[in-house]
């Protein structure tokens, strides 16, 4: 490191650290059924269609497939009944088909012991509530920092490493669950000062909207291989920035998050 800033490593959870895509799949479906009941030009999901679903905020997939701003906001609350809070109690609330990657864990695990004084959290679309319970679900929620913070919704302030998404509209992407957590972090450090003074941070992630809402943000971003990206997507030769580098196991990972932290 070419200065005294606070190296951080945020993660992104969906396709980095977990394994959702069962319970994502599974509540996009309940949601876009009922949504077509009304709407019948609404089109049946393929694998391909739903594997979308996968990282970037609800919303926004459903209106890419054709939905109204109206439809898209009833299905997103669908997605949630059916991914949190079930109707049928025999169906599994879809966040708790979540599965720790084994590489996102390792990864985890390698940032932690070589380098406990880094900073780690996460830094996802999901709703924080959620992410929280997924990660604990998991065992991943004691390799984060303990950073204080307030969410803004039910479970208000928390000390710990977990990041994500409000429930409303006012943290909804990427690039504003980044700044939440760059700024509350900076605060941590240092009370009113600017992130860019005080931390030296990197995004690990795996999709398109990792990349574009780091670079929205302005810091740099490590594309892993293991997630649900489609070939090209991370590299930059479809219509997204690429990542600044790419790593397809957790040692090279850690070696490419090392490069940039100590670069900066």
């Amino acid at each position: 490191m070419k200065n005294d800033k606070h190296p951080l490593v945020i993660f992104d959870l969906d396709g980095t650290l977990s394994d959702t895509q069962e319970g994502i799949k599974v509540s996009v479906r309940y949601a876009t059924d009922i949504l077509r009941q009304s709407n019948p030009s609404i089109p049946q999901l393929t694998e391909a269609d739903l594997n979308e679903f996968i990282g970037p905020p609800v919303y926004d997939q459903l209106r890419k497939i054709g939905c109204t701003d109206s439809e898209a906001k009833e299905g997103l609350r669908l997605y949630r009944v059916r991914y949190s809070q079930p109707k049928k109690t025999e169906d599994t609330p879809g966040m708790f088909l979540s599965r720790a990657f084994p590489e996102g864990k390792k990864l985890l695990e390698l940032v932690s012991k070589k380098y406990p004084d880094w900073i780690k959290t996460t830094g996802t679309s999901k709703p924080e509530p959620w992410a929280h319970v997924i990660l604990d679900k998991l065992g991943l929620t004691q390799l984060l920092s303990s950073i204080p913070h307030d969410n803004g919704d039910e479970k208000g302030f928390q000390n710990n490493g977990v990041f994500g998404a409000s429930f409303g509209e006012d943290r909804a992407n990427k690039e504003s669950v980044l700044n939440y957590v760059l700024n509350n972090v900076a605060n941590y450090f240092s009370p009113d000062s600017k992130w860019q003074d005080v931390l030296n941070p990197v995004l690990v992630g795996d999709r398109f909207h990792d990349v574009c809402g780091a670079k929205k943000v302005g810091i740099p971003v490590v594309g892993v291989k293991w997630g649900y990206a489609v070939e090209g997507e991370l590299e930059g030769k479809l219509d997204y920035p690429a990542a600044d580098l790419i790593a397809k196991t957790p040692e090279e990972a850690l070696s490419a998050i090392e490069k940039i932290i100590q670069a900066n």
